[in-house]
């Protein structure tokens, strides 16, 4: 939080939603220290964007409070921006799509959720969708992997307490600030009697999945590990499912082959 605050300048303004009051009380202490003028967005921006464009929006309850705050921030900006009635006619029925948040993808007939949620909010607002959207399902499977500077303990918590999973699968993204699946699971395996297991990448743990298990597979935890998602999928001889590897970015020194 305190490097996100960071980008607020001396004398500058932050838009942003009401937090818990552990966070709201870090929050007003820094635009004080720092003259940072604050601005919340409004129950009656929320109640627009529900009845003219909550159709288009990302799935997930909470992306109606990012697009409220996405439109405060320009609205702040330039204060004869278009109105959200103006927004709704202009974009039409066209869909908001962002790869790695609740994304929805698949593997011959098998559903795999992709979402990048690498924190306590994020992850609770996940395992809140699927708790509702996995109904129905014996077999849950998840995929799990954490970046070394994240709260790590506390979603794996959250995770089994959610009740939403029945395996639990903990690997590691190519990059080098993942943490090690065999921690993850050893912690895990302290605090739940569900099946565990530690698999030391994406693709071993998705063709270990698609050998042994059936059902919706769910990937999360860390942006970094979703980014391997069609690496993997081609080093597994599954491109067919995959994103075309002249549309991976090669310049990024982590692409290397799985």
């Amino acid at each position: 939080l305190l490097e996100k605050l960071g980008l607020c300048r001396q004398g500058g303004s932050l838009v942003l939603q009401q937090q818990d009051k552990p966070l709201q009380g870090i929050l007003e202490d820094y635009c004080k220290k720092h003259n940072v003028s604050q601005f919340y967005v409004s129950k009656t921006t929320v109640h627009l964007l529900a009845t003219h464009l909550n159709h288009v929006l990302l799935p997930g309850n909470w992306q109606l409070s990012n697009a409220a705050l996405a439109y405060e921030i320009f609205r702040r900006m330039e204060p004869k921006s278009k109105k959200i009635e103006s927004i709704s006619q202009f974009i039409g029925k066209r869909p908001v799509f962002h790869p790695g948040r609740l994304q929805n993808r698949f593997i011959g007939e098998r559903n795999v959720i992709l979402d990048g949620a690498h924190n306590i909010p994020a992850i609770n607002s996940v395992l809140h969708y699927l708790q509702k959207n996995l109904k129905g399902h014996k077999n849950r499977i998840a995929i799990l992997g954490f970046s070394a500077d994240k709260n790590w303990q506390g979603m794996i918590n959250h995770v089994i307490g959610s009740c939403v999973f029945t395996t639990l699968i903990f690997t590691q993204s190519t990059r080098p600030r993942g943490v090690n699946p065999q921690v993850l699971s050893t912690y895990a395996s302290t605090i739940t009697k569900l099946p565990v297991l530690a698999m030391p990448s994406l693709k071993t743990a998705l063709s270990w999945i698609l050998e042994k298990t059936s059902g919706p597979i769910t990937i999360c935890g860390s942006l970094l590990l979703i980014g391997d998602f069609d690496k993997a999928l081609h080093a597994l001889g599954l491109s067919n499912w995959a994103t075309q590897l002249d549309e991976i970015d090669p310049q990024q020194s982590w692409m290397h082959p799985l």
